[in-house]
């Protein structure tokens, strides 16, 4: 996630692009070319959701539902951050999975309190 929003954070017009490219009209000249961009971002996050799977971190059978949220809190992220002007800070991929893996507990802070291995 921290690759992708650094990537945004800096390049914004190019992630536009991409962005147009890639949630553009189905069937558009470079919008079918850049569908590969698209799968390999579900094959990275799925492969990365499944390691936590493997370490014990999440439900096996939760990895595809999981995978899914995190490609949403990517494409929402940067939508926010490249046309509603909110922030896209450094360390917000690290505090987005770890309010997603341990929920958004008011008692644990912004992020959880405990540094996310």
């Amino acid at each position: 996630l921290e690759a992708h929003f650094a990537f945004c954070r800096e390049d914004p017009d190019r992630m536009r692009f991409l962005h147009a490219l890639i949630f553009g009209p189905p069937g558009s000249g470079m919008g079918s070319q850049m569908k590969c961009c698209a799968s390999k971002l579900i094959g990275w996050t799925k492969a990365a959701v499944a390691r936590c799977a493997e370490a014990g971190i999440i439900a096996e059978d939760r990895v595809e539902a999981c995978a899914t949220v995190c490609r949403g809190v990517i494409v929402v992220s940067n939508i926010d951050f490249l046309y509603g002007g909110k922030p896209l800070e450094v360390d917000r991929a690290r505090r987005l999975v770890a309010d997603l893996l341990h929920g958004f507990d008011a008692r644990r802070g912004a992020g959880g309190s405990e540094p996310f291995p």
